[in-house]
């Protein structure tokens, strides 16, 4: 016998460890193969010598075989059980090419399969989402290509008013942007890559630039703070859960870094009045973080003006940023 577990958190999250110690105190010697996400990446990890965790990316890029070896008798159910695991590229050529022989003549393509994807393109440019937007220069990767363009050019230009206007500040967890952006035409789709949730925009007005310095470094900072106030299970509750070390000498560097929550400005006027936007999704934590840094109930209103979501936001800026043709 064994046990799998389906557990959306890291494959080293300190939740994987607990639910083992709650099976080992029932079950002691059978193997256990967790099956973990999250974190969006490809991790393998030995738990003990009859347990391991394995995370084979996200949005199918990958398909993750494990398995591990254990006799029919399993004569000796203490001894460390071998985990195989391999991480697959969902791409034709990939799996052609781990099924060998297995494949049929290099082509996985089935007459079901040709009306599925027939479908699936009608559908899309129906919806308007091969609609091309424009042209990016580069490519902007998720993590710091991507978390500055957003922060630096995206949100001042697509929702500040006037565009730019320093007295207006925004702060949203990295984990909302959820894909890249690729050098060459960017079509709708490409942008609800990057934001699909269209999250509501809100604004909580007449914070000090003091206020939200103690605010990002509540968030991203005080781990005891985000572990009880975790209502963003799946994108960010604050970037000391994840163990990221405080880069306080400059805090600009915590876009680099891996700080959870990003911000249009780290370093605002201590003393300046600002308007700060948020995302729906953020509201509570960020309203609970807010309510600890000034020690009152903060108002968070709606954005009435402008665009209604960061998606939309984002959408603005593809559109009139962005050159309508790529040229060689």
């Amino acid at each position: 016998d064994a046990i799998l577990v389906l557990s959306h958190m890291d494959c080293d999250n300190y939740l994987i460890k607990h639910i083992l110690e709650g099976i080992r105190a029932i079950l002691p010697d059978v193997p256990v193969q967790f099956i973990a996400g999250h974190s969006h990446e490809r991790k393998q990890l030995i738990l003990e010598g009859r347990a391991a965790a394995f995370e084979p990316g996200n949005y199918f890029n990958t398909l993750g075989y494990s398995s591990f070896d254990l006799s029919s008798s399993d004569a000796a159910p203490t001894d460390n059980v071998t985990f195989y695991f391999t991480d697959i590229d969902t791409a034709v050529d990939s799996m052609v090419a781990a099924l060998g022989s297995a494949a049929p003549e290099g082509n996985l393509t089935t007459p079901d399969g040709e009306k599925v994807g027939e479908a699936i393109a009608a559908e899309r440019q129906a919806l308007g989402l091969t609609d091309v937007l424009g042209c990016a220069k580069q490519d902007y990767l998720e993590g710091p290509d991507l978390f500055n363009l957003y922060v630096d050019e995206i949100v001042p230009s697509g929702l500040f008013t006037p565009p730019t206007n320093s007295s207006q500040w925004f702060t949203q967890s990295s984990g909302s942007l959820r894909y890249d952006i690729y050098k060459g035409n960017v079509t709708t789709d490409d942008i609800y890559k990057v934001l699909p949730f269209k999250d509501k925009l809100y604004v909580v007005r007449n914070l000090l630039g003091e206020e939200l310095v103690n605010l990002l470094a509540l968030l991203n900072h005080d781990e005891e703070f985000s572990t009880l106030n975790q209502w963003n299970m799946h994108r960010a509750r604050g970037g000391a859960l994840y163990g990221w070390e405080a880069v306080d000498a400059d805090p600009t560097l915590w876009r680099v870094q891996g700080g959870e929550f990003l911000a249009t400005n780290y370093t605002p006027a201590p003393k300046q009045l600002y308007d700060a936007f948020i995302v729906q999704f953020d509201v509570p934590l960020v309203q609970a973080a807010l309510a600890n840094v000034t020690n009152t109930s903060v108002r968070v209103e709606p954005v009435t003006t402008g665009p209604a979501t960061d998606t939309d936001m984002m959408l603005h800026w593809a559109n009139t940023t962005l050159p309508k043709t790529c040229t060689k």
